[in-house]
């Protein structure tokens, strides 16, 4: 049925009748619209529980209504939110994206599973899985069929067990896909770069299962995806990544650009399933889940990691899925893609990434520096269980990339490269190292906060220079936002109202102290000269 009457810019507001009927009817593929627009209003709450969404449209949007968008001092009521609340084994994601420019921004988006995932329960907020294309008959342009603007952006997204977004493509027609890792220029004569799938800014947290998945972000299958200035807590992986195509043919593609993101010391564990029974508690730590099988034996894994397309024990021949066998691709019981090509291009730089793992399942709960090692114990009054222990790595490269992995610029928490950094085995005798260069390693910017009020309405943020990247924390929300792109440190700086304006600037100290050469305004700016006499 053809719906006609749709407006290209759908409002739901709190007034609306049936708000899920609305959203759903303006992204159906009956609705024929060039382009469709929904803003959600302030303090909606739409309950998509046993639906889901397929976006076949391109020009698709599902935005916060200005004015309600996430902010620093939005309350997190009165930011929109899509939640669902059927925690099961579903095929489908919430949001399915099988077109070309599509926009999210501004509005949290829920999962049903507040704890620690199990089994088949892996859900999924949103799959990016683009349709086929077919170039013209004759062409050799493969980047006729090359996916331009698809954007998740200034979102909270959380609640998760499977991923928060899985970025997928799709080669069933071209081998090399709909995604790409260069730069290059269209016939339209429009340029693009790795962020056609541009993930940024958003606040990734609590996306957990306990022996698979429970991923921030996952980019597999032959995507690409730029991932930039986003905050990453308490997820099983912040960035993961799967690698060769899932047809047999062994090409692998997969990869990702991770730039300047802040990784919060929560989050890694993976635990036995067999034994692991979640019980919620939230006691000063919000929701989180603690196992009570006291023979259960739970590690810390990870942050950001490429998966291998190969497993370091004998060809077994168990796969029981979609890929050909030979691949131990996706395999049940048999896989840990520890080996082989782990996928093609994969650019890790200035993050700043605080895991460290830690000693017991406490240390997953939220919190802001309560992570560290041993800071967190169990629930008051109850004694805790014996697990095993092992120190998570921040980045772990499980195989040898086809083209490249580079780690550039980042701030680890970890005191040294080999306890934060690790590349996996070579089963089938290729060996391509990551690259390494400008790291820093035993940094912990958490433990001298600056103070300012970066809005300009009289409240305090907390301000974190963690030596490449700037991050500001909400008295209101209690989230760190990026602020910029900078290498000094607190140290180095003073925090004030350098141009009267009402805002908090940065400030490059000086020998003299009243002498304001240069300055960053509201400490997002570069540094420009102060072109008014300090007050």
């Amino acid at each position: 049925m053809e719906f006609t009457g749709i407006p290209t810019v759908v409002v739901i507001d709190r007034n609306t009748c049936h708000p899920e009927r609305v959203l759903m009817r303006a992204f159906d593929s009956d609705n024929h619209n060039k382009e469709q627009t929904v803003e959600l209003s302030c303090g909606v709450n739409i309950d998509l529980t046993g639906k889901s969404i397929n976006i076949t449209r391109d020009y698709s949007s599902l935005i916060a209504s200005p004015g309600c968008e996430r902010g620093p001092r939005h309350r997190n009521e009165d930011v929109p939110r899509i939640f669902v609340k059927d925690a099961q084994p579903r095929p489908n994601a919430l949001f399915s994206i099988h077109s070309d420019y599509v926009f999210f921004n501004g509005f949290r988006l829920e999962g049903p599973t507040s704890g620690i995932g199990q089994g088949d329960y892996k859900e999924k907020g949103i799959v990016v899985s683009p349709a086929a294309c077919s170039p013209d008959e004759g062409t050799e342009d493969i980047y006729q069929c090359a996916i331009h603007n698809i954007e998740f952006s200034n979102m909270e997204i959380y609640h998760w067990s499977g991923a928060g977004i899985d970025v997928d493509d799709n080669v069933t027609i071209q081998d090399r896909g709909r995604f790409f890792n260069t730069y290059f220029v269209d016939a339209q004569n429009d340029n693009h770069i790795v962020g056609a799938a541009h993930i940024k800014n958003n606040y990734f947290h609590e996306n957990q299962h306990d022996h698979g998945e429970g991923y921030g972000v996952h980019v597999s299958a032959g995507a690409y995806a730029l991932i930039e200035q986003n905050v990453f807590e308490a997820n099983r992986h912040a960035i993961a990544g799967g690698s060769r195509n899932c047809d047999g043919k062994g090409l692998d593609y997969s990869g990702y650009t991770a730039r300047e993101n802040l990784i919060l010391p929560g989050g890694g564990l993976h635990c036995n399933p067999a034994t692991c029974t979640g019980v919620l508690f939230s006691l000063g730590l919000i929701a989180g889940a603690y196992c009570y099988t006291f023979d259960l034996e739970c590690y810390h894994t990870h942050q950001i990691d490429m998966h291998g397309d190969k497993n370091t024990g004998p060809n077994l021949g168990c796969g029981k899925d979609s890929c050909h066998p030979e691949d131990h691709w996706y395999s049940f019981n048999c896989h840990n893609w520890l080996c082989g090509t782990a996928g093609e291009t994969i650019i890790i730089e200035r993050n700043t990434i605080l895991y460290i793992g830690g000693s017991t399942w406490a240390d997953n709960a939220r919190g802001l520096w309560g992570f560290l090692r041993g800071a967190v114990t169990a629930i008051p009054g109850q004694p805790g269980p014996s697990y095993s222990t092992s120190t998570g790595y921040a980045i772990n490269i499980r195989g040898s990339p086809a083209d490249k992995a580079v780690v550039d610029g980042n701030v680890f928490a970890h005191k040294d490269r080999v306890l934060a950094i690790h590349q996996g085995g070579t089963c089938d005798g290729k060996t391509n190292s990551i690259q390494l260069s400008n790291n820093q390693f035993g940094q912990n910017p958490g433990t001298t906060l600056g103070t300012g009020d970066f809005v300009g309405d009289g409240q305090q943020d907390k301000f974190m220079a963690t030596g490449v990247t700037w991050w500001a924390m909400s008295p209101v929300t209690g989230q760190w936002r990026y602020l910029n792109t900078m290498p000094e440190r607190l140290s180095e700086l003073i925090l004030r109202d350098a141009d009267g304006d009402g805002v908090c600037d940065v400030v490059p100290k000086t020998r003299r102290p009243h002498w304001i050469p240069v300055y960053s305004k509201s400490g997002t700016s570069p540094w420009v000269p102060l072109l008014i006499n300090p007050p």
